[in-house]
């Protein structure tokens, strides 16, 4: 007979073993059933605005100069053409210069052998502004007659001091004649004194008196001719001071009028960048071309700017989009394979349901950040309503969710 040798697992490793595996299928089936599995969504987006280029065009019909050259980076506000023949363009824009660093007291010599076209008149009238404030600044005339007066005032003012110094020696003179005049009466009643030299003391006393008068009068005329001399130079100050004012303000006001002139015939016929950007010369106008007016010289497609677009996506998937989802945008016009894609983020789904003949659906809109695209390698001309695929990834519901959302509606 043949004996077989059977060995048996302990029991304990067995349940182990059941337990592991129980665990193993438990795992699996509640990950299938719980996990929100990704689902690819797929639609059609087209470009609506932000990085739509501006249009530069001219207010005159003439010889347009350019002063930059198409495909060039160009700022806001910077000059990139101008229309001859209204004035040398170079001096025009020296003496805008030139006016805005005098700009605290208005003073600049400027230079008139320049053709200086449709604001020549304004130039000549600052210019002649200056020179009469210059002239009248440089006239001796009145600081003649003010350096007269002040030492004809000066004079006067010694003449009156010494005058005080001679009446107040002719009142001592005075005071001692009086009382000479007085003992010579007394003594004349004595007779110790004639009737004659009585009489001589009091005639000398009052010509004292007299001259005292005299004195007072003179010194009365000097104080009233110092009075009138100093009056007549404070006229003549003041007169100077309004005068200097007036052509002071004259040529504010020629200043501010010129520096008007110069905006004015900048904004006439000078064209500026609108935005920072690349510049593009779409009707391929050649420099010094003569254009009609309000002909389209120059596009200019701003750098930087976010680029919004409309996306469709079908009412299906709607549950699992949600605003600043990153969103893979791929241009028609630009092979991903050779210029890759652009990154976007979904914002402002819309509330309200979109039918149309292959369902029903929302839209959303997209924004586009040029200044954050590694993933696309082309410099981006931006045409309106240019379009292309857009993908993004939802949640699909687990099939627990399902298992319940179905049970839900049976009840």
């Amino acid at each position: 007979m043949i004996y077989q040798n059977y060995r048996f697992l302990p029991k304990g490793l067995i349940r182990l073993s059941s337990l592991i595996i129980f665990f193993i299928c438990f795992t699996i089936i509640l990950i299938t059933t719980t996990y929100e599995w990704p689902s690819s969504v797929e639609g059609r987006f087209s470009l609506t605005k932000g990085n739509r280029a501006y249009s530069v065009k001219n207010s005159i019909k003439g010889e347009v100069s350019f002063l930059t050259r198409s495909s060039n980076i160009v700022k806001a506000n910077e000059p990139i053409a101008f229309i001859e023949g209204h004035g040398d363009y170079q001096a025009i824009l020296k003496l805008k210069y030139l006016l805005d660093r005098i700009e605290s007291n208005n003073i600049i010599d400027i230079p008139l052998d320049y053709y200086y076209g449709d604001i020549s008149q304004f130039v000549y009238n600052y210019a002649s502004s200056i020179q009469d404030y210059r002239l009248y600044k440089e006239s001796k005339i009145i600081k003649i007659k003010i350096s007269s007066i002040t030492s004809k005032i000066s004079t006067l003012k010694d003449k009156f001091s010494y005058l005080q110094k001679l009446k107040l020696n002719i009142i001592d003179e005075i005071e001692i004649l009086k009382k000479q005049a007085v003992s010579d009466s007394l003594l004349l009643l004595k007779g110790a004194v004639t009737q004659a030299d009585a009489n001589r003391s009091k005639l000398l006393y009052l010509q004292k008196q007299g001259e005292l008068l005299n004195y007072n009068a003179e010194i009365l005329a000097t104080s009233n001719a110092v009075i009138d001399n100093s009056n007549e130079k404070q006229v003549l100050l003041y007169s100077m001071i309004e005068e200097t004012i007036k052509f002071e303000n004259n040529v504010k006001k020629k200043y501010s009028e010129l520096k008007n002139a110069i905006s004015d015939w900048c904004n006439h016929y000078e064209l500026k960048s609108p935005v920072n950007g690349i510049l593009e010369n779409p009707l391929r106008i050649n420099n010094h071309e003569i254009v009609d007016i309000n002909t389209e010289i120059f596009r200019v497609l701003p750098i930087g700017d976010l680029i919004e677009g409309d996306v469709y996506f079908s009412a299906l998937k709607s549950y699992g989009i949600n605003e600043n989802m990153p969103v893979k945008l791929i241009l028609d016009d630009y092979n991903e394979n050779e210029y890759g894609y652009l990154i976007g983020k979904i914002t402002d789904i819309s509330s309200s349901v979109l039918r149309t003949n292959d369902g029903s659906g929302y839209t959303c809109t997209v924004i586009i950040n040029l200044s954050e695209q590694s993933t696309f390698h082309a410099p981006l001309v931006f045409k309106y309503g240019m379009g292309g695929i857009v993908k993004f990834n939802i949640k699909q519901k687990s099939i627990w969710e399902k298992l319940i959302l179905w049970i839900s509606r049976q009840i």
